[in-house]
């Protein structure tokens, strides 16, 4: 992955237009610190940017969300089978990762009530007639990424199930030892301007 070191706001600018041509119209948001820029959704940026294309939205609601997750579940969904397919969630307490989980297993096919596994750390949900499956992980009580890899994560990286992992800033470092096997969706939400507005930002780093 190229790195690009910055030294003005001109040329983030013209670099941010870029993207967004290359992307198709994709916003694309850059910020600058001491004139570095950064990409926006990458929660390990370091004083040299890391240039992807990161796509931003903003929702109205839990429907609009739950949509965003569909849009990206029919966006990756040609994988399913093929490889595992991991939704890496970010986001404060309360913004929506386990109604973004909600609207990926409804568009799935899967009927049963989404709760966040917040104790049990994980659910399995069997995708009848299917070979795979959906795994719902919640992160929260874990301390390290050695605790995602004693769920048995490399063993469910290999079954090419679908994952989702709420608070997987806490475990990015064993998630991101799987991109190579994996699709994996960097999704971070946060609280928008409004009471029930969410901006999500999402990305394949």
């Amino acid at each position: 992955m190229t790195k690009f070191l910055i030294g003005g706001v001109a040329l983030a600018t013209l670099i941010s237009g870029l993207f967004l041509f290359l992307n198709g119209g994709t916003s694309v948001t850059l910020s600058l610190n001491d004139n570095t820029a950064k990409v926006a959704g990458l929660a390990d940026a370091t004083s040299t940017a890391t240039f992807t294309a990161t796509s931003t939205t903003n929702t109205k609601g839990t429907q609009n969300t739950q949509n965003i997750a569909k849009e990206l579940w029919q966006k990756y969904e040609i994988h399913a089978g093929t490889r595992a397919i991991v939704f890496a969630l970010d986001g404060p307490m309360g913004a929506g990762k386990t109604v973004f989980t909600k609207g990926l297993a409804k568009t799935i096919g899967i009927k049963d009530e989404i709760t966040s596994p917040t104790y049990d750390l994980e659910r399995t949900y069997h995708l009848k007639p299917t070979s795979y499956n959906l795994i719902h992980i919640d992160a929260w009580r874990m301390s390290s990424g050695q605790e995602l890899s004693e769920l048995g994560f490399k063993e469910k990286i290999s079954d090419k199930s679908v994952i989702v992992i709420e608070w997987a800033d806490r475990v990015a470092q064993e998630i991101r030892k799987y991109s190579e096997e994996a699709i994996i969706i960097w999704v971070k939400i946060n609280y928008g301007k409004k009471e029930n507005e969410r901006n999500l930002t999402w990305d394949i780093v």
